[in-house]
């Protein structure tokens, strides 16, 4: 399960939580939530990220660091330590994923993991459920550009909007692979 924390006030970004599975080569969305109104209070989520845990028997949460940090110890607290990966994207890192001792949490090269994610995307190698389910989750998708400056020959992602189920996503995603032991992403 991929959770991104957002404020809890906020009427732009929200907190969003995404179950995915892997089905040979290609990842499943079997659930997607925004926190809203009174469910954004992180003394609600606290209490209902283990139930959907335990609901949809997934075996760990991929998590925000930045925002997340506080919130995430108390998940842990919880949920046991190990059962909780925390994720920062980083600007400036060679690596894809690389671990950060300091923090504890793994860091990720932003632009790399977002192009992988939309080629997951275009490549058919998410499925994704109905429309009806996935539109207001799809704008988050919808809101985040490549924006390349010829000068310098780098290209970096834009939000122009809540870009929170693409975080979300990514966490879940690439957490299955560390766990499974897997390549896709």
């Amino acid at each position: 399960m991929g959770l991104d924390y957002g404020p809890v006030n906020s009427e732009k970004s929200h907190t969003v939580s995404v179950v995915v599975s892997t089905e040979s080569s290609k990842y499943r969305v079997h659930h997607m939530k925004k926190f809203l109104g009174k469910e954004a209070d992180y003394a609600y989520i606290h209490k209902e990220v283990p139930r959907m845990l335990s609901r949809w028997n997934a075996q760990h949460l991929a998590s925000d660091y930045g925002m997340g940090e506080a919130p995430n110890s108390e998940i842990r607290s919880k949920i046991g330590f190990e059962r909780v990966i925390a994720f920062q994207h980083v600007p400036s890192q060679k690596e894809k994923v690389k671990w950060n001792v300091k923090m504890p949490a793994y860091t990720l090269n932003r632009t790399q993991v977002i192009t992988e994610l939309f080629k997951l995307i275009k490549d058919q190698r998410i499925i994704f459920p109905k429309w009806e389910e996935t539109e207001e989750f799809a704008e988050d998708l919808l809101n985040v550009y490549a924006d390349y400056d010829e000068d310098r020959n780098l290209m970096k992602y834009i939000n122009v909007g809540p870009d929170d189920f693409l975080h979300a996503l990514i966490f879940a995603v690439i957490s299955n692979e560390m766990i499974n032991g897997l390549n896709n992403f």
